[in-house]
């Protein structure tokens, strides 16, 4: 369907093939939230960017958040190039990959090829390059909210 929400509709949109899926919700007022990213065989971009292009979303102003549950590569394969399409989405992930242990693994992915064709390591540094990009005046690059159970911490 090439129809978007009305302002007044909430809409949750679940994509993928049974193992990564990707959600995406429209809150309201064309307002968009997309929920980890995956790819549709034989396609070289996030399905979440495919489908809010079809709807004649601008990704640069309309997602106003994405959210990385975990760093599987079946959750976040795309990621990167979702948060460049979404230039000024904020960014969630999991307070659990603070930890100084999977930072220096990020850190090292381009010395350590964890697995044969891709790695959410490598997906992840590459997700935190493209913020580092962003202007975020006087606060540290990275994610703009670490969610851990009772919230989220800046």
């Amino acid at each position: 369907m090439n129809t978007p929400p009305s302002a007044n509709e909430f809409e949750l949109s679940l994509f993928g093939p049974g193992v990564g899926e990707c959600v995406v919700l429209h809150l309201g007022d064309g307002t968009w939230v997309v929920v980890d990213s995956c790819f549709t065989a034989g396609r070289d971009g996030p399905v979440a960017a495919e489908y809010l292009e079809k709807l004649g979303v601008d990704l640069s102003k309309g997602v106003k958040l994405v959210v990385a549950t975990h760093w599987h590569d079946d959750h976040i394969e795309g990621l990167a190039a979702l948060l460049r399409q979404c230039a000024s989405a904020k960014f969630a992930c999991s307070g659990a990959l603070r930890c100084q242990e999977f930072l220096a693994l990020v850190a090292g992915h381009q010395y350590t090829k964890l697995v044969e064709h891709s790695s959410g390591v490598s997906e992840f540094a590459e997700s935190l390059a493209v913020l580092d990009q962003r202007v975020h005046g006087s606060r540290r690059s990275g994610p703009d909210f670490w969610a851990g159970e009772g919230g989220c911490s800046a």
